[in-house]
Order: structure tokens, then sequence, then C-alpha cells
């Protein structure tokens, strides 16, 4: 991470998860298309020097949604940085045209992996692996191994901090952080306008607050939510926004997600467009 944070929110940058998504296919090009819009042979340039974030894995035929702040990064045609959610390689990698060919991996960091974030460590591993046909377009690249397999990566900036709906993907609490309980996917969410304004759901019941936005710090008025019973999971999921959304918190946006860490835990988001 670029600016100082927490163990808390470098927890929540490595462990972050999207739900799974629908099962899906992707299909390989070799061309990849420039500002003027001809095709053209993928170039070595085209894929160093990116920090490429992973939008999408698809494994076997199971495809699963990208993940806040898992990354690759060429860092020329031999070396590249893979983070996996739980870990980071440096890895070896060769690049020649549109193929890539991926080589030993050297573990460099590592996190404890929670609540089926193993899973998905494996299968980001086992998809950027072997010989991949590579194609970029605009600020998108998909990586496609022989038998199917995909990374779907992009280089975009981060979403905006206001005007932006933020999904929440993740809760962190003393130093550790794990995806939403079963069944609760989607359904907390939140919109800082530009006036200070913040309006969502807590997983269960509809919100609103005021945040005022100082540096890397956002300071949360009182929140105002309906009044709901909510049981369960989503409770659950409530409690813990309730704990992160009030007084001042530290945020960040990178790589398309929100982190923030308050005095009684944080979370993780990504853009609804993303999410």
């Amino acid at each position: 991470m670029q600016k100082q944070q927490s163990t808390a929110v470098t927890a929540i940058t490595a462990l972050a998860l999207l739900a799974l998504a629908a099962c899906g296919t992707e299909t390989s090009s070799t061309t990849t298309t420039g500002a003027s819009g001809e095709d053209a042979s993928v170039r070595e340039s085209a894929l160093t020097g990116v920090r490429w974030n992973v939008e999408s894995v698809t494994v076997g035929g199971r495809r699963t949604a990208g993940v806040a702040g898992t990354s690759l990064e060429f860092g020329d045609t031999t070396q590249a940085t893979l983070a996996t959610g739980c870990d980071e390689y440096e890895v070896d990698v060769s690049v020649a045209d549109d193929t890539v060919t991926v080589g030993k991996k050297r573990m460099t960091a590592t996190a404890d992996c929670v609540l089926n974030l193993d899973a998905l460590n494996e299968a980001l591993d086992a998809a950027f692996a072997g010989k991949l046909t590579s194609k970029v377009t605009g600020d998108r690249l998909t990586l496609t191994s022989s038998d199917g397999d995909v990374l779907a990566l992009t280089s975009g900036p981060p979403a905006p901090l206001t005007g932006t709906k933020w999904t929440v993907n993740a809760l962190a609490s003393d130093g550790s952080a794990a995806r939403l309980p079963a069944g609760t996917d989607g359904s907390a969410s939140f919109t800082l306008a530009a006036d200070g304004s913040v309006r969502g759901n807590l997983g269960c019941n509809g919100f609103s607050a005021r945040a005022k936005v100082s540096g890397d710090t956002l300071t949360f008025s009182r929140v105002i939510s309906t009044k709901m019973a909510c049981t369960g999971p989503r409770a659950a999921v409530e409690k813990h926004l309730l704990k992160v959304l009030r007084g001042k918190v530290t945020y960040e946006v990178n790589h398309g997600g929100l982190w923030l860490t308050g005095a009684d835990g944080g979370l993780a988001a990504l853009p609804a467009t993303t999410a």
C-alpha cells in the first residue's frame, strides 16, 4: 500500500473478497486494439509496467468474481508479481508476442486465509500457470490457457470516493478479514455524496448519515436507520457496519477498492459495477 495504514487495512487489502459469480467462460484472441482502433499483435510493452487488477478468475468452468487488492504486475518480460488474496509471489515469466509462459513461483509474503479464501488462492495460482494467450484491449487484459481457464484483469483507475455506490464485500476485526456470511453478499452498500451525505443499506436496514472528509480520514455523524427487525447473518453484518461507520475512520481508495478502518473494526468494498 502506498499510504501509511494500519495492520488491519493491510489484512483487508490482502483478503477482501467478492461473492462467487455464476459460471462463465472467456474466449482467447491473439490481437490487441490500440487507441487507433487497429488490431495488432500483443507487444511486450502492453503488459509490462502496469498493475493489472484481477476482475475474475475462471478455472474448470467455475468463475469467481474479482478480488479487491489482488493483482498481477509484469516488471519486465522475465519477472511478474502475483498477489492472490492470501499470498504474494515473484514469478518467472517469458513474454513473446501474445504468449506468456509462466515458470517458477517464489512466495514473498503470506497471510492467514480464512473462510474460503484458500480456494480462491488456489484458483488464481492454477490459472496463472503454463502457457497463456494474452489479449489486451484498452485497459483490459485476459490470459487464457489451452484448457480454457481465464484470468480477466483491468488497469482502470480507482473509482472516486464520492459519487460511487460501494458494495461491502469483506469485514475485518482483530487484524484479520473475512468475506461476508453466506446469503448476505450484496446486502450492504453505501454512497458518499459530494455534499457529505451518506445513504445506503447496513445489510438489513436502510440508513443515512453525514461524513466529513479530511485527508485520509472520514468523520461520521450518528447513523439514522430504519427499524426493521433483523436476525441471523444479516443482523451480524449490520452490527459490524454500525461499529465501523461511526466517528473517525481511516479510508483508502486503491485499485478499485475502498477500505475503511476504525477503532472497532474495518470493511472493504468495491464499486457496485464490479461487485
